[in-house]
């Protein structure tokens, strides 16, 4: 056998395959829906925790884009928040430099 493949389980194809058959003895025919009644049930056991998955990360996915956009937000104010702060601790040096400027105008006049 090559390192590449595994064994193929015969067990569960075995299972299918005696249910198929014609001859399964005198309870076959309830053994075999019995079978099929349990593989639907787990089938729709499964759709159903798919479906509850599926909502659940559609939540998720909602919440994460409003705290992503509450944080972009968050940023943005932070960024203008500093940006006047820094405006404001400069603005009385261009005051100064201002009349700086218009002094040495009319000095020069």
């Amino acid at each position: 056998m090559s390192p590449g493949k595994r064994k193929k389980d015969t067990k569960a194809f075995t299972i299918h395959k005696l249910f198929e058959l014609e001859d399964i003895g005198p309870r076959g025919e309830e053994f075999r829906r019995a079978f099929f009644a349990e593989r639907a049930a787990t089938r729709y056991r499964l759709y159903v925790l798919k479906v509850a998955a599926e909502s659940r990360v559609r939540e998720l996915r909602l919440q994460a884009n409003a705290l992503y956009n509450k944080l972009d937000d968050w940023i943005i104010y932070g960024i203008k928040y500093e940006n006047d702060a820094v405006y404001e601790k400069v603005k009385p040096f261009n005051y100064y430099e201002e009349k700086t400027l218009t002094t040495i105008i009319k000095i020069i006049d």
